[in-house]
């Protein structure tokens, strides 16, 4: 019996929370509504780490929740902001430099089209297979909105391990 205050939401400025936070090993990982990415003590509720993927600038979006993967002590969460997929580690919210681009990857890359043109997002946290995390995306719904390709990463390089393409390209079924 618990409370914690993210800080986010200030009064009279709507917000949107829609995070369903996970419990790893007594501690509740959770997305505030600015994006920011939370470790609390689930027992008590305390604070253990914050990471702000905007470092303090102006934060929307929406995100779902996080996903964990763990091998060999090496514990990561992963969790989408903007058009970033970043790795963290889960002991002290620092970010995994190894992953992706200095712990990130820009989701709106390897489409097949001019990646600073698009408008790609993901609100709902990927899952882990194994060593892959599979990742979809949010888009718009016009002629010239992203592909909705769904992706599988690498969780400890952020490479591409493979796509699917939603809608079939030149020479597949």
């Amino acid at each position: 019996a618990w409370t914690y205050n993210s800080g986010d939401a200030e009064e009279g400025n709507r917000s949107t929370i829609q995070c369903n936070p996970i419990i790893v090993n007594g501690r509740m990982y959770v997305t505030s509504p600015k994006l920011k990415l939370i470790a609390l003590d689930a027992a008590s509720g305390k604070e253990i780490w914050k990471f702000d993927p905007f470092d303090s600038t102006e934060a929307t979006g929406v995100n779902r929740g996080v996903t964990y993967w763990e091998e060999n002590g090496d514990k990561r969460i992963f969790f989408t902001a903007s058009q970033y997929l970043y790795a963290i580690n889960a002991d002290d919210g620092t970010i995994v430099t190894s992953f992706g681009d200095n712990g990130r990857v820009d989701l709106r890359e390897g489409l097949g089209r001019e990646a600073s043109k698009l408008a790609v997002s993901a609100t709902t946290p990927g899952i882990i297979y194994q060593d892959v995390l599979i990742q979809g995306s949010a888009l718009g719904e016009g002629y010239d909105a992203a592909p909705g390709f769904i992706r599988a990463y690498d969780v400890r390089t952020g490479k591409i391990v493979w796509t699917f393409h939603t809608i079939p390209q030149p020479g597949e079924f």
